[in-house]
């Protein structure tokens, strides 16, 4: 096992690094790390009843059409990940494959992102399980809740990354029992009964008006924020590149094989909950959680409540996923010694090994999230946003600049259909923007998107008049 890790530790050395966490991940929890980020139960459970409200039961036939062209952008942050195994995510990889200064306002954008989804995400997890006690949370008692959640979340990260990683690593079993064996079993319930009103499910707008349905802003197109707030974060496990054993392979290898599971299995559970749903629909989408909702209408209190535990598993798991990434960018961003207070949020507890206090910064942000935003559809749509637009300069960037890092030995690569895979991811991203930004609604999320990428050009700015050594550093070194 020596020998193998210093080779890792070499390769990192080769991009300007020395060690300074300990690699302690394999192979399965890279593909652990990007399956619980993703978290097909936890994009559902938040984004079902926005589809329910918005385009009846129909509309979850977006989802595989927006998992083909997020698997596009999966590619391509599988091809990085091969290329540059380091940790760091768009701030490393565009900091290498353009300049220092684009990496650093992609890679606070992401920081944004992560930060907001798990706030997101924690809402999710406080809704399904007042939808399990049959209560319902004022914003006073849903905000205490989540509050509370995003602090044990931090203990635990700060307690030991081994610690984290086994959470992870059971709230995967616990993802896939609830998608594919619930699935499988609320698919059966909605055809063994209701006269075929399961299988009319499919294609019902109810409560929605069917005029304009298609239309390119009509109410199917506002449904890809199904696919798209679920179906990201397919580059989480590259976030602890530094931490995984052979990372050039184990991370890319992980974000492929959790991929394509995910979208598989979320179909699945997609047609499995609509195929179970009976009654109002418009009754469905405004119970506090519409999934919750069907199982237990469908399968009973016990076995519906069973259903859900499962569920908040993974949801808690996802979350923490969320803020372990965000710290890590932290981190890596602190160690170039651009992010604001590097010299303390670069720190290394030496107890546990893990970055304490990147990760208390980085929950305090999650706080006054929670205690900023009103809206939930705002906070998902932001989600989608942010990250897609990342995704789509990093396609950019990598379609025009990968020759600069050819790919290492042993190390994962596109070979043929790299060209392919990059041109599609572009104009994916394009296609997704235009749905979501053109849409009224989205206006006001759209702008907090915006502002996120705003506030890191402030802070680049302060860097480029202040302090430009900092901005040149990485790029020295990449040369």
């Amino acid at each position: 096992m020596g020998q193998p890790l210093q080779q890792d530790d070499s390769v990192l050395a080769g991009f300007g690094y020395q060690p300074e966490l300990k690699r302690v991940l394999k192979s399965f929890s890279s593909f652990a790390i990007v399956f619980s980020f993703i978290s097909v139960s936890t994009g559902i459970f938040a984004t079902y009843g926005l589809v329910i409200n918005g385009a009846g039961p129909r509309g979850i036939w977006s989802w595989p059409i927006v998992c083909a062209g997020q698997l596009l952008i999966a590619l391509v942050i599988a091809a990085l990940a091969g290329r540059i195994p380091i940790s760091g995510l768009s701030y490393q990889w565009m900091s290498r494959l353009t300049n220092p200064s684009l990496g650093w306002i992609l890679g606070w954008a992401f920081l944004g992102y992560g930060l907001i989804t798990a706030v997101a995400v924690n809402v999710v997890l406080a809704n399904a399980v007042a939808q399990m006690f049959l209560v319902t949370l004022d914003t006073a008692a849903l905000t205490l809740v989540v509050i509370g959640i995003t602090v044990v979340q931090a203990a635990l990260m700060i307690a030991s990354t081994r610690m984290t990683v086994r959470v992870n690593n059971l709230a995967v079993w616990t993802e896939l029992v609830s998608v594919a064996a619930f699935g499988i079993v609320l698919v059966a319930v909605g055809l063994a009964s209701g006269g075929g009103e399961g299988v009319h499910n499919l294609t019902s707008t109810s409560p929605v008006d069917a005029t304009g349905y298609w239309a390119l802003f009509g109410p199917f197109a506002g449904t890809v924020v199904l696919g798209a707030f679920t179906f990201t974060g397919f580059d989480s496990a590259a976030a602890l590149a530094d931490e995984t054993q052979n990372p050039q392979r184990a991370v890319p290898l992980g974000i492929i094989r959790a991929s394509v599971a995910a979208a598989l299995m979320g179909l699945l559970f997609l047609i499995g909950i609509t195929v179970a749903g009976q009654g109002d629909w418009a009754a469905i989408g405004a119970a506090a959680s519409p999934v919750g909702h069907i199982a237990q209408d469908r399968l009973g209190s016990v076995l519906g409540n069973t259903f859900i535990v499962f569920v908040a598993i993974a949801i808690f798991a996802n979350s923490m996923l969320q803020t372990m990434v965000a710290s890590r960018l932290i981190w890596a961003i602190s160690r170039d010694n651009r992010f604001p207070g590097s010299s303390i949020f670069h720190r290394v507890q030496k107890s546990s090994g893990t970055p304490a206090n990147a990760i208390m910064l980085a929950t305090l942000i999650e706080i006054v999230v929670i205690v900023g935003f009103t809206t939930f559809s705002d906070l998902i749509v932001a989600s989608v946003l942010i990250p897609v637009g990342v995704y789509g300069v990093i396609s950019v960037a990598y379609l025009f600049r990968r020759s600069r890092f050819p790919v290492l030995p042993g190390a994962f690569s596109l070979g043929r259909f790299d060209l392919a895979a990059a041109l599609g991811a572009c104009a994916w991203t394009v296609l997704i923007l235009v749905l979501v930004i053109g849409r009224e609604e989205n206006h006001k999320p759209a702008l907090v998107a915006a502002g996120v990428f705003a506030s890191g050009l402030i802070w680049w700015a302060v860097l480029r008049f202040t302090a430009p050594r900092r901005l040149l550093h990485e790029g020295e070194r990449a040369k």
